[in-house]
């Protein structure tokens, strides 16, 4: 338990560390994320689909249905609006940074 414990710890760092790197705020690499994880929920439809039956007794239509058309509808949904959302948008400034432009940064 231990070892899968350190295994778990070290792969979160190792996430943390990648996501400090600024590695995932450029568009492309978003919008190249959601567009796999859409691929991979396809690719393992069916096997979703049976895990769904398996553990909480889902049928197939529901299950996908509720999980998969959901999920590829909101990847769809994130990728036809993620550039409008990564948009810095113009904000009001309090008094004490009254000098500076007020920007929120996504």
């Amino acid at each position: 338990m231990t070892s899968t414990l350190l295994r778990f710890d070290s792969l979160v760092a190792q996430q943390r560390q990648h996501f400090r790197s600024g590695a995932t705020q450029p568009l492309g690499f978003r919008l190249a994320q959601l567009k796999r994880l859409k691929e991979v929920i396809l690719a393992q439809e069916t096997d979703i689909l049976a895990a769904l039956q398996q553990d909480l007794g889902k049928p197939h239509f529901d299950g996908y249905l509720t999980e998969i058309a959901a999920a590829t509808r909101e990847i769809d949904y994130a990728i036809k609006h993620l550039k409008q959302w990564v948009k810095p948008k113009r904000v009001g400034i309090s008094l004490e940074n009254f000098s500076g432009p007020g920007a929120d940064l996504p």
